[in-house]
């Protein structure tokens, strides 16, 4: 089912690649989603402004071609005919975007494969110790944007802006859900899980 999802993506990127990803585009999203963060007083604990900037650092070293991006691409939003190796993706809702960030697919999807289940926090520290349950769907996938993309990723540089950038999603959304991220990001940083990954 992984290979058929990373297939799936790898193509739909390639049928919609379009012009480079530009360091002005990546500076006005990243100023927007500082912005949006500064105004939480829970956020401010941690180094979150470091954080976006490693993010612009190493995003931008990339020389990246914007595609199309679904926006919320996980595992609910997917669905697998496995007698017909055919696979289907749901909830195209506002946050599709016609030309946008390539790795945000691929991140997104790694994110919440490494925090499903009951406890998130418990569910991310046992993946990024290589036991948790989906660690052979994040090689592939880590595999496959390598390939993709002809380069290496920092995974966990890219992570922690993506659930910063969710952050402000459901800030937008009104509904307290991003309380549960916002602990998710403090664990981390307090037991220093994000060095061993």
């Amino acid at each position: 089912d992984f290979n058929l999802t990373m297939k799936w993506l790898t193509k739909f990127q390639k049928e919609t690649e379009s012009e480079l990803l530009t360091s002005e585009e990546i500076e006005k999203e990243s100023m927007s989603i500082k912005n949006d963060l500064q105004k939480i007083d829970d956020m401010k604990s941690l180094p979150f402004e470091k954080w976006i900037d490693e993010y612009n650092r190493h995003i931008k070293s990339l020389k990246l071609k914007k595609t199309a991006v679904h926006g919320d691409f996980q595992i609910r939003n997917i669905l697998v005919d496995r007698k017909k190796l055919l696979l289907n993706v749901i909830d195209w809702d506002w946050r599709f975007q016609e030309k946008g960030n390539p790795i945000y697919d691929f991140v997104w999807l790694g994110t919440n494969l490494m925090i499903d289940g009951n406890n998130m926090i418990d569910s991310l520290s046992l993946h990024l110790e290589g036991k948790g349950k989906f660690t052979e769907s994040i090689k592939i996938l880590k595999n496959t944007m390598k390939i993709q993309f002809n380069q290496d990723f920092d995974f966990i540089t890219l992570q922690r802006f993506m659930i910063l950038r969710f952050i402000t999603i459901k800030i937008k959304d009104g509904t307290v859900g991003y309380l549960s991220y916002i602990e998710l990001l403090k664990k981390i940083q307090k037991n220093n899980y994000l060095k061993k990954f």
